[in-house]
């Protein structure tokens, strides 16, 4: 039985059943929120505007994600859970890790190198088996149908060598894109339904990196850093659209979250890039990692040397401000409520 839904993670092991394929939606970047859709069997608890609280989860969490307008958290343990947060309980789960792997080698774990949503009803994520060292030696990215609480595609990716680590997706509607060492240079095209690579783009010399985050805009653009003041956006075939200069910034490994009419780039400071004439607003001084959209605007988390999570308003301007106990590993939000992975496993809920 889990613990009570306002302490910590309880341990308890869940098994998924049914199999079913469902389409991909479309998304045009409209965050996704709780208004009527997603109803609770608890009350969301009455706390102040950044009132921070653990919640019991069926493990150790490394991943948060919003599909089917409910949370979704991946955990270490090889799972991935749907939860009801109010409650504390996992109302579905999806036994990805014993599915692709039964047996895992000796002194192996599992664990989870992404998870993102394509917007509706779909999720996407990473699976991996990390060796005694750290190293990740099996890698597969897997669809999953959300409602049916099942996969349905995966994409097994090769070795390199004796040591790898993760690699990066993104998820818009039907446009699906993994940045994997094992292509370095190159973005794949993932069949949104298949998980197929169906083609390529090339990225800049200066983005290359095993560690290259992406962002997939709703038109079928994907935006990609060039060198760490700049990104690029390039159309689904591999023509570039247009490079745009962040002066002052410095977006190493930084979010990008492209959405409807802008896209967030994270790094210090963050930017706001309109999505039609490409100009470019500074969010403020902060670095902000971890990007997910909101009802009104963007959140991000704020890991040095304060630990905050940062409401940014659709404009660009800071709405808000709250510190939090620690480093942030990825966050996601329904509605005015936000949900933090700390480094040390735990689910956050912040009244936002």
């Amino acid at each position: 039985m889990l613990p009570t839904p306002w302490g910590v993670n309880g341990k308890s092991s869940l098994l998924a059943a049914v199999l079913l394929v469902a389409g991909c939606g479309a998304f045009d970047g409209t965050p996704a929120t709780m208004s009527g859709a997603w109803p609770s069997a608890c009350a969301r608890p009455s706390v102040p505007a950044g009132a921070e609280t653990p919640i019991a989860t069926p493990g150790y969490v490394q991943y948060a994600a919003v599909a089917g307008r409910a949370v979704w958290v991946a955990l270490r343990e090889g799972l991935l859970a749907k939860l009801d947060p109010f409650c504390g309980t996992a109302t579905k789960t999806v036994s990805v890790v014993t599915e692709l792997w039964p047996t895992l080698p000796y002194g192996s774990r599992a664990s989870f190198g992404a998870l993102v949503s394509d917007g509706a009803d779909t999720l996407w994520a990473l699976a991996e088996v990390v060796d005694q060292v750290g190293d990740v030696t099996q890698s597969v990215v897997v669809r999953v149908d959300t409602v049916a609480a099942a996969m349905t595609a995966r994409l097994v990716l090769p070795p390199i060598g004796y040591t790898r680590i993760s690699g990066s997706l993104a998820a818009n509607g039907a446009h699906v894109w993994l940045a994997d060492a094992a292509t370095e240079g190159t973005i794949g095209r993932l069949d949104p339904r298949t998980a197929a690579v169906v083609g390529s783009v090339t990225t800049p010399e200066r983005a290359q990196g095993t560690n290259q985050e992406i962002g997939a805009a709703p038109d079928g653009a994907v935006w990609v850093a060039n060198g760490p003041h700049a990104v690029r956006v390039l159309d689904p075939d591999g023509r570039t659209r247009t490079d745009v200069a962040l002066p002052g910034a410095d977006i190493g490994n930084a979010s990008i979250l492209p959405l409807g009419s802008a896209a967030w780039i994270g790094g210090g400071p963050a930017q706001r890039v309109s999505a039609t004439d490409y100009t470019v607003t500074a969010v403020g001084a902060a670095r902000l990692d971890s990007l997910t959209p909101g009802s009104r605007g963007v959140w991000g988390a704020v890991n040095s040397p304060e630990h905050a999570i940062v409401h940014v308003g659709a404009d660009g301007g800071v709405v808000a401000t709250y510190p939090v106990t620690g480093q942030t590993a990825s966050l996601a939000a329904t509605g005015d409520d936000v949900w933090r992975v700390g480094f040390d496993g735990v689910l956050y809920h912040l009244a936002g």
